[in-house]
């Protein structure tokens, strides 16, 4: 926000460009998370990362009043990419800066730290289907700070203290109205979407997205002949598409058991 009203103090243009650098590192960090966990699979992961620039059910990129959350957001998926760097290299310098941003991110804004303990569990669920080994001490030193301000933010919603215990409810019915709320809303606004679809708006994203994936698709061919090429495994596919819908359902849940 400070830097919003550093760039343009009397209009809304910076806080614009601030909404907008969010969009861009959220798109690079969801694609260097994919192309991590999935190797060989890049032009999969700059699909991922396209679709995490600008959702098309999701209306509050640019609502002014949530720069607090997507900011909250860039910092729990950086936790996120800097823990899986730590497990893939075990340097320490990464430790140090997952613990960093993990704090950082249960300090802005707390709804986002149940999904960097779902991307920890997660990682060690695809470990263990795709064959691998998954070192438990590493998961457990980058599991530490989620559980920890996890536990913390359910003290002060069971005590009725801080702002999480003022809105938290934790009725099954108002949980499962939450859930049903979103879902019915999230069905909208595709359909609203597909309503009101403007030709000119999608080929003007069509464009250099095509660039995009025809420029990975030639550099991926150049440099590593099997990329992209490699048989699938359904397994760990079904697995990750399961998974993934589970991440979703965590991750809404600090809003579902809100007032």
């Amino acid at each position: 926000m400070m830097l919003a009203m550093y760039i343009t103090p009397h209009d809304f243009h910076g806080w614009q460009f601030t909404l907008l650098l969010f969009a861009i590192i959220r798109g690079i960090v969801i694609y260097e998370i994919i192309n991590r966990v999935l190797p060989g699979r890049r032009i999969f992961a700059v699909a991922c990362g396209l679709i995490a620039l600008f959702h098309p059910a999701d209306n509050s990129f640019f609502w002014l009043g949530n720069t607090g959350a997507q900011f909250g957001f860039i910092l729990a998926l950086s936790a996120c990419l800097s823990a899986l760097l730590y497990i893939q290299t075990t340097k320490r310098e990464y430790l140090a800066l997952t613990f960093l941003l993990q704090i950082l991110t249960s300090l802005t804004y707390s709804g986002h730290i149940p999904m960097m303990l779902a991307f920890i569990i997660g990682l060690w669920i695809i470990h263990r289907v795709a064959g691998h080994n998954a070192n438990i001490k590493k998961l457990v030193k980058v599991a530490i700070f989620p559980v920890f301000f996890m536990l913390y933010q359910l003290s002060l919603a069971l005590k009725g203290s801080g702002r999480d215990g003022h809105v938290a409810d934790f009725h099954i019915s108002g949980i499962l109205a939450g859930y049903k709320h979103e879902t019915i809303l999230f069905v909208k606004t595709l359909i609203s979407l597909l309503a009101s679809f403007r030709y000119e708006y999608f080929l003007l994203g069509l464009i250099p997205a095509l660039y995009a994936l025809i420029f990975l698709y030639k550099y991926s061919s150049r440099s590593d002949p099997s990329a992209d090429r490699n048989p699938i495994n359904l397994r760990l596919s079904i697995t990750l598409g399961v998974g993934l819908l589970f991440m979703a359902i965590i991750c809404y849940l600090p809003y579902s058991v809100s007032t």
